[in-house]
C-alpha cells in the first residue's frame, strides 16, 4: 500500500518490491463499499475492489507499530508456538501499543 497519513493513495496485493506497508487482512467497511464489488465469479476483493476504493480516496488504513506476524500455515504455528514456548514471543507481554 501507498499511503499518505492514514489515506491509502494505491493498493496492490503483494506486489514484489520489499516497501510500504502490507495488508494484514483485518477489513472495516461501510456498506457502500458493496458498490465496488461485482457478481462475477472472478471479483477478488484483494484486486479491482480495493484497488478502485483506494483510487477514488475512499480507502484509509490503521498502522500497526507493534509486533506482527501472520499465522497462514502450519510452519507459521511452528515458529510461533517455538517462540512462544522458549518465552522469546514478543506479544506476550506487550508493549503497550494498540
Amino acid at each position: 500500500m501507498q499511503c499518505e497519513g492514514n489515506r491509502v493513495l494505491a493498493f496492490s496485493e503483494k506486489p514484489q518490491i520489499g516497501q510500504g506497508l502490507i495488508n494484514g487482512g483485518f477489513f472495516c467497511f461501510q456498506r457502500a463499499f458493496l458498490n465496488y464489488l461485482s457478481d462475477s465469479p472472478d471479483c477478488v476483493l484483494e484486486r479491482e475492489p480495493l484497488e478502485s476504493c483506494a483510487a477514488e480516496g475512499q480507502l484509509c488504513v490503521f498502522e500497526h507499530l507493534g509486533y506482527w506476524q501472520c499465522m497462514d500455515t502450519y510452519r507459521d504455528w511452528m515458529s510461533l508456538e517455538s517462540q512462544w514456548q522458549s518465552g522469546n514471543a514478543p506479544w506476550k507481554y506487550g508493549n503497550g501499543e494498540w
